[in-house]
């Protein structure tokens, strides 16, 4: 959930071995391992827009790494990947 909005579901198994939203992948890479080393350095940048006042199209789309035109315009729905995995992404659901 990013600001409100729900960007993907699935089952644990799945969210962990295949996220494919943006948002899922850069919380993910954030989790520390055993054999990491903290850094200072971290997967999204950009502001932290206002939950109050969230922008336009898909909330995520100002930090967003694959963000395009229309995602500042439309705001996705959750479409199913298959079983049961569910994402809300325009660019992901333009590559596929």
């Amino acid at each position: 959930m990013y600001l409100g909005q729900i960007v993907e579901i699935a089952r644990a198994s799945d969210l962990l071995e295949n996220p494919l939203h943006p948002y899922t992948q850069a919380l993910l890479s954030e989790v520390p391992t055993l054999d990491q080393t903290l850094s200072e350095e971290h997967a999204l940048e950009g502001e932290l827009p206002s939950p109050l006042s969230p922008p336009s199209g898909c909330r995520f789309h100002p930090r967003c790494p694959i963000a395009m035109e229309e995602c500042r315009s439309l705001a996705p729905r959750l479409e199913s990947q298959g079983s049961g995995h569910r994402v809300s992404c325009l660019a992901i659901w333009k590559e596929i």
